[in-house]
């Protein structure tokens, strides 16, 4: 367990947590392990969830990540959208690097995508049994006249790319999903138009070619659309992100790739980043955004709207994120079978990402927080290194890389007190893990009823335990 020493915390004894040091049942040691916090990265102990990271260099001004097995071998890929050099006309591209097998990655590749590229979406268009990259590319920061299109890179077969095939959008295109929308067997396109309040849909042609552009109203700033079918009909509806309105879009699809008018459901500040998926077990869609804020209160959050059973919505449940939210990745992170939810946070000085696993009625516990590169702007889930978990893909704008955080959740240890490695032996690290676990509210102190509640009881428990020993 990387251990670190607050020293603010040390310097002033004022800052601990009373319940701690007033206890008259702590031993010494623990009262003098009060100020030790636990790394972001090492996770909750026994049984938690452990996510040690490593960085890889990617390209400029990286913002959307996606995960696919894109050179066939078994293993998922990571595929990276960035936007490029802010100057004048500078392409975007996306960034590859293929997974080794374990988790690990092999050398960058670099393929140009288009000027000002926001977004990466990996799917089989054109039906030759591999990945292609659909690229949405908003335009360059400095000149707003420039629109912006969508492009398309077909897989060689091997992992590698050929030259983009660009098609026009609407004006500032800043997001990309794929999906059946026409139901003919095929993925086709739908991007969010950032200036334009509304979303193109370009249907695939059965090649990886693409009819041209039908717009669909959506509300202001739509940047993020996810597709899924959310009224149960079997076809694929589309929710987008509105960052100007404040809301959601939901477009019910008629069964043949085009789309009824939208309704609109309120969400936070400044929505960013939208994700779908089966948050309360019901066996219908929800909907998760995260919202950035505005100045000067900035309150991010993240906005779960359940689905009402007909892809109509109940009114938003906000959670706490962290500072600038700015992508909401979904998957089941515990293994417990419910889906939990990770945000990446962007706000340089606090850059990090946050977990909040689902308490199994599709609300959820408090974030826990792991560290990421400087300024996270997109998560991706999947399984990188084949263990049978989830774990994540992190985008960092400012640092420039690609974070990858293994999810490396090990067994409880021999009794509850046997919280850190190695397990099976009491010691030092394991009253450390707890006081740490203890001062920070985390679930893994909560030892004694009444549970959700960390008070004496909790304390006694863990020293019967540590008293009792490993068998």
């Amino acid at each position: 367990m990387l251990l670190i020493l607050n020293r603010s915390c040390r310097d002033n004894p004022s800052s601990r947590r009373g319940v701690l040091s007033a206890s008259p049942v702590l031993p010494a040691l623990v009262a003098a392990s009060l100020c030790v916090s636990a790394s972001p990265s090492s996770g909750q102990g026994c049984g938690g969830l452990l996510f040690p990271g490593a960085t890889y260099s990617i390209g400029t001004g990286p913002v959307g990540v996606s995960l696919g097995d894109l050179d066939g071998d078994g293993d998922l890929d990571v595929a990276v959208a960035d936007y490029g050099s802010l100057q004048y006309y500078v392409p975007g591209e996306v960034t590859v690097r293929l997974n080794k097998g374990d988790g690990t990655f092999a050398a960058l590749q670099r393929y140009v995508a288009g000027a000002g590229s926001t977004s990466v979406s990996l799917g089989d268009l054109d039906g030759d049994g591999d990945l292609d990259m659909a690229v949405a590319n908003r335009g360059p920061f400095d000149n707003y006249d420039i629109s912006g299109d969508v492009s398309v890179l077909f897989n060689n077969g091997n992992g590698t790319f050929a030259a983009r095939q660009p098609y026009a959008a609407g004006d500032h295109p800043n997001s990309a999903s794929l999906g059946d929308l026409d139901g003919d067997g095929d993925l086709d396109m739908a991007v969010t138009n950032g200036n334009n309040a509304d979303v193109s849909v370009l249907l695939n042609n059965g090649d990886g070619t693409f009819a041209a552009q039908q717009r669909y109203a959506a509300g202001a700033g739509p940047v993020s659309v996810a597709l899924a079918d959310l009224d149960d009909d079997g076809d694929l509806d589309m929710a987008i992100a509105n960052s100007g309105s404040g809301d959601a879009s939901i477009l019910f699809n008629n069964g043949d790739g085009s789309f009824a008018a939208q309704q609109r459901y309120a969400a936070g500040i400044r929505p960013k980043s939208v994700s779908l998926g089966d948050l309360d077990g019901d066996s219908d869609l929800d909907v998760a955004i995260v919202n950035t804020g505005a100045y000067p209160d900035y309150i991010d959050d993240a906005s779960v709207l359940l689905n009402n059973g007909d892809g109509t919505f109940a009114a938003q449940q906000r959670y706490a994120t962290g500072r600038l939210p700015s992508s909401v990745s979904l998957g089941d992170l515990d293994g417990d079978g419910d889906l939990d939810m990770t945000v990446a946070n962007a706000y340089l000085s606090l850059s990090n990402v946050s977990v909040l696993l689902n308490n199994g009625d599709g609300t959820f516990a408090d974030q826990q927080h792991y560290a990421a590169g400087d300024g996270p702007e997109s998560i991706s889930l999947g399984d990188l290194d084949g263990d049978g978990d989830l774990d994540m893909a992190v985008a960092n704008w400012y640092s420039q890389d690609v974070s990858v955080l293994l999810n490396t959740s090990g067994p409880c240890g021999c009794n509850p007190a046997d919280l850190a490695q190695p397990f099976g032996t009491l010691d030092l690290a394991d009253i450390v893990a707890f006081v740490t676990a203890f001062a920070n509210l985390d679930p893994a102190a909560d030892l004694a009823e009444p549970f959700g509640t960390f008070d004496l009881a909790d304390l006694v428990a863990f020293i019967q335990a540590f008293g009792a020993g490993c068998p």
